[in-house]
């Protein structure tokens, strides 16, 4: 069997062998998600988006390319450059599109070929703000590994919750099966049972589904053959678990029997790469174009009926999940969101009716494509108006969308944790839970972000699941950038207490205290311009995240005017004429603080002086003197035939200074060009509307001691910004051709792959003009003389005045009086 033999057999797993155990699993370089390379590529044959010749060429690359583990494909830069190289020269020559060659780059963790437009208009966050110490708001109560420290290169996935009566359990997969805990107690978790299943040797998923009647039953499905054994779905009666908080089941007492009243196997093999329930249905992900995603009716729950399959080109199907009463033009629907992986995408479909139809939902739209990510998952917020995207190819980590317009998605925010400068970790799961965003962030561990504000999201918490699993205060393992440590985690306990997994270390039971107080008061003042304008200002207050602006018009209830105010004030203008009534909020995850209502009147003209009440005086009727001379017989001087010449020099011009052209542009570029890459052919605006990367450096390519720095991660919306940012920091603004040499490369702040501003002007960019001179004043010409009078002496001649000129003219306007 040849090397390509091998890459088309839907072969999974092999990297996890015996022989490289976890560190063969921590190289993994790719998205396959366990299918084989050959698998993938197929698929996209069997859509016509991929030629076999193509496919060949591709698994040629692989063998060729590859590392010692064979298995791990496209691993290395080297691997990763070959396999560029080759997409963007069939796209060129229009032998592959450009989304087919993205999706391939995505499943091999390449990063996006070609630029992406929304990035540039959204602009990147980086690392969240940061202000805690330790833990910050996240308390780790206990810590079980309920298969001890040796789990023989397996691991554990997959986690979920279930209130039982008035005891709580966590559900937690592996390798080998399901392992069911006793949390009610946290700090001392105990095993109640262990049930081996088959196949799943990676992956394995768990959900609950509670029925009318508020028995609670789990599905655990797994994805991948191990040793020729399936990885089915089971379900699994959860009524045998105890509910009496005095009576609990005893360690490894394994209550619930094998059998229709107990646990079974439902078969549907290798659909469970993840699991979902909600609204009566079932949601089998398996990541894969061909097979999708599977939904089921629960309406038996031991018995789940097959409705209908989500795949095709794009619709990988890596997870999904189901968000009732969600307000859409006014009606409650049903959404249902599918993370479609290598499509880069979220898709959102109407899913209100499908337990009527029995068919496919209807789609409803798409978030914008981010070129290079892996969609992993996505979470919706508490109040269903934002929706956060993991990104497992650890371009931007997590991806922030506004989809209050559900028609239109919109990006308005990416960021990181806040060691992602110095520690580049990913994320995996996350999940929101009133104002905050809990996050399983692989080597990070758990971490919680305040979304109190989604346009400047705040880290407040963590717990080390990883880098210091017995919680002694000194990190035992170093963060990589690898896919290992916190995998998954459940926030729906009843204690508000949460269940998080991490593939070595087992189950942690965590809580969530508040990171501060909920803020003060803001003390408003307002005052009105002539034109009837609004200005609203107020303090600073402790801990907010965000500001919100509410008004009243003529006693109507109030309504919200602006939100996600990060400054201190609000000008309104669009109460002219009009009395009107504000509060402002300030808003942090723990609640808002409201001002007092203040008013703002509208104004009315004064008179200029104050009343009188003597009687305006009666007109003066004296009348007007006399002249005290007679009047003159003489006849009015003409001009002399011969004026006097005019200066024969002309005025001296003065010059004009050219004011600053809008057509001037500067270059810009991206934060680092690898083997192959093409710089942009793009140019900035001296002021653009959303921030771009700045790049600084200093010393000189010839003296050898050249340097880039990425100071603060500053994303500047003008040039001048841009260079003062630099010149404060005793640095200058790179240049095209200092970035180019890859001066700039893995500086951090992600702006590796972001364009940003350089010391350049663009070529298009016209030249200042020199100084014009201003215009000659014309001379002025003498009107021909007028004949005296006959008889009428002549009168002495009166000469013309003469002008220079003036700097600092001013033009007047014609209809203004002098």
């Amino acid at each position: 069997m040849t090397m390509k033999d091998i890459f088309t057999v839907a072969a999974t797993l092999f990297f996890f062998s015996a022989s490289c155990g976890f560190r063969g699993f921590a190289a993994v370089g790719n998205m396959l998600m366990g299918n084989s390379l050959g698998q993938y590529l197929s698929d996209l044959v069997s859509f016509d988006s991929l030629t076999l010749t193509q496919m060949d060429d591709i698994l040629d690359i692989a063998e060729n390319t590859t590392s010692s583990n064979r298995f791990d494909m496209f691993e290395t830069e080297d691997s990763k450059n070959a396999l560029r190289v080759y997409l963007r020269a069939e796209v060129t020559a229009s032998n592959m599109e450009e989304d087919t060659a993205e999706m391939i780059a995505s499943i091999a963790s390449l990063g996006a070929l070609y630029p992406t437009e929304q990035l540039d208009l959204v602009g990147f966050a980086g690392p969240a703000e940061k202000s805690y110490a330790g833990n910050g708001n996240l308390v780790r109560l206990g810590r079980i590994q309920p298969r001890g420290t040796n789990m023989n290169n397996n691991i554990y996935v997959g986690v979920w919750g279930a209130n039982i009566g008035s005891r709580e359990y966590a559900l937690l997969t592996s390798s080998h099966g399901l392992e069911i805990i006793d949390v009610t107690d946290p700090r001392s978790p105990f095993k109640v049972q262990d049930i081996e299943m088959s196949g799943g040797y990676l992956w394995r998923d768990v959900a609950t589904h509670t029925d009318a009647s508020g028995k609670v039953y789990a599905y655990v499905a797994a994805q991948d053959v191990d040793n020729g054994k399936a990885s089915n779905l089971f379900v699994l009666d959860l009524s045998r678990l105890s509910g009496d908080i005095n009576s609990p089941n005893a360690v490894n007492s394994n209550p619930i029997p094998s059998g229709a009243n107990g646990y079974k196997d439902l078969g549907n093999s290798g659909f469970g790469h993840t699991v979902n329930v909600g609204g009566g249905f079932l949601f089998l992900n398996v990541a894969n174009m061909n097979r999708g995603c599977r939904v089921y009716d629960l309406s038996n729950p031991m018995e789940p009926t097959f409705i209908f399959k989500h795949s095709g080109n794009g619709r990988e199907c890596h997870d999904s999940s189901l968000h009732e009463n969600v307000n859409v033009n006014g009606q409650l629907k049903t959404l249902w969101i599918v993370s479609e992986g290598t499509g880069m995408i979220e898709s959102i479909f109407d899913f209100s009716d499908v337990k009527t139809s029995r068919s496919a939902p209807p789609l409803i739209s798409t978030t914008p494509r981010t070129n290079g990510i892996y969609a992993h998952s996505s979470t919706l917020s508490s109040d269903k108006r934002f929706l956060f995207q993991a990104d497992e190819n650890n371009r931007g980590d997590i991806y922030v969308y506004d989809v209050t317009n559900l028609s239109q998605p919109r990006l308005i925010n990416i960021f990181q944790y806040a060691e992602e400068s110095s520690s580049n970790a990913m994320p995996h799961n996350c999940h929101a839970r009133g104002k905050y965003l809990y996050c399983a962030y692989y080597e990070a561990g758990y971490l919680a972000f305040d979304i109190s504000n989604p346009y400047d999201v705040a880290e407040v918490g963590r717990v080390e699941t990883y880098r210091d699993p017995d919680q002694t205060g000194t990190n035992v393992r170093k963060i990589q950038g690898q896919y290992r440590g916190a995998w998954n985690a459940y926030v729906g306990l009843s204690s508000g207490n949460m269940l998080v997994s991490d593939m070595f270390a087992g189950l942690f039971i965590v809580k969530a205290d508040s990171p501060y107080s909920k803020p003060n008061a803001p003390d408003v003042s307002v005052e009105r311009n002539v034109d009837n304008g609004v200005t609203l200002t107020w303090n600073t207050v402790a801990n907010a995240r965000a500001y919100a602006v509410e008004r009243s018009i003529g006693g109507q209830p109030f309504v919200k005017v602006a939100e996600f105010l990060t400054t201190t004030s609000y000008f309104d203008d669009s109460v002219r004429g009009q009395n009107a009534s504000y509060r402002v909020r300030a808003i942090n995850g723990e609640g808002t603080g409201v001002s007092p209502i203040v008013e703002s009147a509208v104004l009315t003209a004064s008179p200029t002086n104050p009343p009188t009440n003597q009687p305006t005086p009666r007109p003066s009727v004296a009348p007007t003197p006399l002249p005290t001379s007679p009047p003159s017989n003489a006849p009015t001087p003409q001009p002399s035939p011969n004026p006097t010449p005019l200066p024969s020099n002309p005025p001296t011009p003065v010059p004009t200074t050219a004011a600053p052209t809008r057509d001037v542009t500067y270059r810009a570029a991206d934060g680092c060009l690898r083997n192959d890459e093409t710089q942009v052919d793009t140019c900035f605006t001296p002021v653009i509307e959303n921030g771009r990367a700045v790049n600084c450096c200093q010393g000189q390519l010839s003296s050898f001691n050249l340097e880039c720095l990425r100071p603060d991660c500053l994303l500047a919306t003008s040039f001048l910004e841009a260079t003062a940012h630099c010149e404060s920091k005793g640095m200058r603004l790179c240049s095209t051709q200092e970035l180019e040499i890859g001066v700039c490369c893995g500086k951090g702040c992600n702006f590796d792959w972001r364009v940003g501003w350089t010391a350049d002007i663009c070529d298009n960019t016209p030249q200042t003009p020199e100084p014009t001179p201003s215009p000659t004043t014309p001379e002025p010409t003498p009107p021909p003389p007028t004949p005296p009078p006959t008889g009428i002496p002549e009168m002495p001649s009166t000469p013309y005045p003469t002008f220079e000129a003036t700097a600092g003219f001013q033009s007047v306007d014609v209809d203004e009086p002098l």
